[in-house]
């Protein structure tokens, strides 16, 4: 599969004339891509060279969407991303219908956007798949913290005995704590009845991030059929993607894409955003890809996990093994949700 080379993107916003174009050529390499959802406002963004898959000389796709590829007469060296629309499954529907938005990223949704509705919050690799596997374990909470100081803060002064220190920076574990970030640690026999005080790279700042949401989930694709369930009657449902490092990471793109299909599988008539058609589509090929190979789905995501940004972090540091686990569908029926008052999620009761 041919991949693009380096470059610069850009999304077109509403523009009436357009320089002098002409085609570019695709070459292998690392693509770094430059565009926010239904904006013209530029933001850097880094997408897996993986997830490009080029069609012809200047049609490449990317999470199901085909998008063109220009670069300006003027400036040979800088492409311009042109996307080209499809099909709308399910977003025409009537205008008083609940919505469903997708955010590849937290940067790419301000926090008062997010106020008043429902959000499920994704990182895949690996704090939404530990977190509902610490509570799940029995677990009394799991409190997220964006700073290693402020959970140690926290600790302080604690009975040790009823609480655990759970995190990664660079996805290790982080020092003096007594839990790392991999679902496997989070056993009954470690954290039934303890408080977890929690802090990774990423999914705690997604977290915080929904601080004004009316409700906030973490899902992932452990308990993709219980957080849909409880979702299903939202009117104003969010899906807010951590990625990797202020990057968009296709693992959480494919968990979000696994709700999206789930949610709409039902005659619920959502309007969903652009984000949310691209990856229910490409969640949707990841499904057929593993049907037509004779393998189960998990076994496909554990199969795509490893190309993906977080997955080849994990692989680098030697967490192989939690590619496999993460990628397990409907392990768990707990849905983690957050208390607003005491800032801990609990199982949803």
């Amino acid at each position: 599969m041919s991949q693009l080379g380096i470059g610069r993107f850009y999304h077109r916003a509403t523009e009436d004339t357009e320089p002098e174009q002409k085609n570019a050529s695709c070459k292998t390499g690392t693509a770094e891509c430059k565009i926010k959802e239904l904006s013209s406002t530029i933001v850097n963004l880094h997408f897996p060279p993986v997830s490009l898959r080029v069609l012809s000389d200047s049609v490449v796709s990317f999470m199901g969407i085909e998008l063109v590829l220009w670069v300006f007469a003027t400036d040979p060296f800088v492409p311009k991303l042109l996307r080209v629309p499809f099909a709308n499954r399910r977003s025409d529907q009537m205008s008083n219908s609940p919505t469903l938005r997708v955010h590849y990223l937290p940067q790419f949704v301000g926090e008062h956007e997010l106020a008043g509705g429902t959000v499920i919050v994704i990182d895949l690799l690996r704090a939404s798949t530990t977190v509902a596997a610490a509570l799940a374990a029995g677990a009394r909470e799991v409190q997220p913290f964006t700073e290693v100081a402020f959970a140690l803060a926290a600790a302080d002064g604690q009975n040790r005995a009823e609480i655990l220190l759970g995190g990664e920076r660079g996805g290790e574990v982080i020092d003096g704590f007594d839990l790392g970030n991999s679902p496997s640690e989070y056993t009954a026999s470690v954290v039934f009845g303890r408080r977890v005080l929690f802090t990774t790279t990423n999914g705690t700042w997604a977290l915080e991030h929904a601080r004004l949401a009316k409700s906030t989930i973490v899902g992932c694709l452990w308990n993709l059929s219980a957080v849909s369930d409880a979702v299903s009657n939202a009117t104003d449902l969010h899906i807010l993607c951590a990625g990797t490092g202020g990057k968009v990471s296709r693992e959480d793109l494919l968990a979000a894409g696994a709700y999206v299909d789930r949610l709409t599988s039902d005659e619920q008539p959502w309007q969903l955003s652009e984000p949310a058609e691209a990856v229910c589509r490409e969640w949707e090929e990841l499904v057929t890809t593993a049907a037509a190979l004779g393998r189960s789905t998990s076994e496909q995501v554990a199969i795509e996990l490893r190309e993906t940004l977080g997955g080849k972090n994990l692989i680098a540091i030697g967490h192989d093994d939690d590619l496999d686990t993460c990628a397990a569908i409907d392990r768990v029926d707990v849905v983690p949700i957050m208390d607003r008052e005491r800032g801990v999620l609990v199982p949803m009761v």
